[in-house]
């Protein structure tokens, strides 16, 4: 269940406050990523569009702005596909068809809406962590920041999904993350940052006024 704007608190250490961007810098950069990068190697954004534009059940729960990119993905590819949209498709429609082309997509092994249990290691499997992670940090935040033990859990848990991602369709994600971890941003960097994520549902109104944050 989601929090509501109006119980959003915002004050929190310097340190609580870097865990909460860092890790939204590593979900909405890397994770989304990966995320991505999952997509295209089990549907061309080609058939993509294709199927979703003859599909009216898959098509009529997307908003606008998801059927524009939907419809535009075989000239623009994937590269403003975010988290919540990749996850719908690839529960949604790319599970159930198949692209002569690509692989066949597997469900995650205790189905999909669950979370996966330590030892469920296939790749719909860390699709589920990304779309648990996304929501639990950003969409249901209580505020604009992570406590330590928090952060640090959640960290470890990108790292691995990075690191199975990265061995499974043999790219570097792990550089990115570990990137992240020295990094120290500026105060123009901050409000970049700020404007990226106030459209997440249940922690936008923390970032109206930045300096309570």
């Amino acid at each position: 269940m989601a929090t509501s704007r109006s119980s959003i608190t915002c004050s929190s250490t310097d340190t609580e406050r870097n865990n909460f961007l860092r890790l939204a810098q590593g979900i909405l950069g890397p994770g989304t990523v990966i995320a991505r990068d999952v997509l295209q190697r089990y549907i061309t954004p080609y058939l993509l569009s294709q199927k979703v534009n003859y599909n009216l059940s898959i098509g009529y729960r997307l908003n606008k702005e998801q059927r524009n990119l939907v419809t535009n993905a075989s000239s623009d590819g994937y590269r403003k596909f975010d988290i919540t949209l990749i996850y719908y498709l690839l529960r949604n429609l790319v599970s159930d068809i198949n692209d002569p082309s690509k692989p066949k997509f597997p469900n995650p092994t205790r189905g999909w809406g669950k979370s996966p249990q330590p030892l469920d290691h296939s790749i719909s499997d860390d699709v589920e962590r990304l779309r648990i992670l996304r929501n639990h940090i950003l969409s249901h935040a209580s505020s604009a920041s992570l406590h330590d033990s928090i952060y640090q859990t959640a960290w470890q848990q990108l790292k691995d999904i990075a690191n199975r991602m990265g061995r499974e369709l043999r790219k570097d994600y792990d550089k990115k993350l570990e990137d992240l971890e020295s990094y120290t941003m500026t105060e123009a960097q901050w409000k970049d940052m700020f404007s990226k994520i106030q459209s997440i549902k249940g922690i936008s109104k923390c970032f109206e006024n930045e300096t309570n944050c």
